[in-house]
C-alpha cells in the first residue's frame, strides 16, 4: 500500500515569505527521507506540499509536516492523506502522478479548510471511519500547540526512541 500526503500552508501569503517556504521544504525533505521513507516529494504552486510514502508512514509524514509549520511559529498547515494499492510510475515526478489516493488527498485538503482540525484521512470506506476520526483528533490536538510544543512533539515523532527524560529536557 502506498500513500499520498498533500497539504498547504495556512495563510501562506500572509505569514510565509518565499525564502521561508523554501527553507521549510528543504528541512522537510531531509527530515522525512530517512525515518518516514518518503519516496517522492515536491512543492508546487508556491505552498502546496506533496509526499509519497508507504501507507504505514502516512500519518507520521502528515504530523511532521504540520508540526514543522507550527514549530516555525506560523498558523500551521492543512494536510490530507489517502491510500492506494499500486505505486505510480516512479520515473514520473510526483506532480504528474495520478490515482485514487492522489485525487482523494487533494480533495481532503479542500475539505479540511472549513474544519477546526488540520489533518484529514481521506477515505470512503465505512470500515475505516474510526481511523478517520482518530486522525481528526490528532489534527485538533496539534492545532492548539504552541511553537515550542510543536517542536518538542516533532522531535519525538521523528525519533520515537526518545524517552520521557529526553522530552523533559527539551
Amino acid at each position: 500500500m502506498y500513500a499520498y500526503v498533500c497539504g498547504d500552508l495556512i495563510q501562506s501569503t500572509k505569514y510565509w515569505s518565499g525564502a521561508e517556504v523554501k527553507d521549510l521544504a528543504l528541512s522537510l525533505e531531509s527530515l522525512l527521507r530517512a525515518p518516514a521513507r518518503v519516496t517522492a516529494f515536491a512543492v508546487s504552486q508556491g505552498d502546496t506540499f506533496q509526499f509519497e510514502c508507504a501507507a504505514v508512514h502516512a500519518l507520521r509524514v502528515a504530523l511532521l509536516f504540520e508540526l514543522s509549520a507550527r514549530a516555525a511559529g506560523k498558523p500551521g498547515a492543512r494536510v490530507a492523506f489517502a491510500f492506494q494499492t499500486e505505486r505510480p510510475n516512479p520515473d514520473l515526478p510526483i506532480t504528474l502522478h495520478a490515482g485514487p489516493a492522489y485525487t482523494a488527498a487533494g480533495r481532503g485538503v479542500g475539505a479540511v479548510k472549513s474544519t477546526p482540525y488540520h489533518i484529514y484521512y481521506a477515505t470512503t470506506k465505512p470500515e475505516e471511519a474510526g481511523w478517520m476520526e482518530a486522525v481528526k483528533a490528532c489534527g485538533l490536538l496539534i492545532a492548539r500547540l504552541t511553537a515550542r510544543q510543536a517542536e518538542v512533539l516533532k522531535s519525538f515523532i521523528h525519533s520515537p526512541a526518545i524517552e520521557q527524560s529526553g522530552i523533559s529536557t527539551q
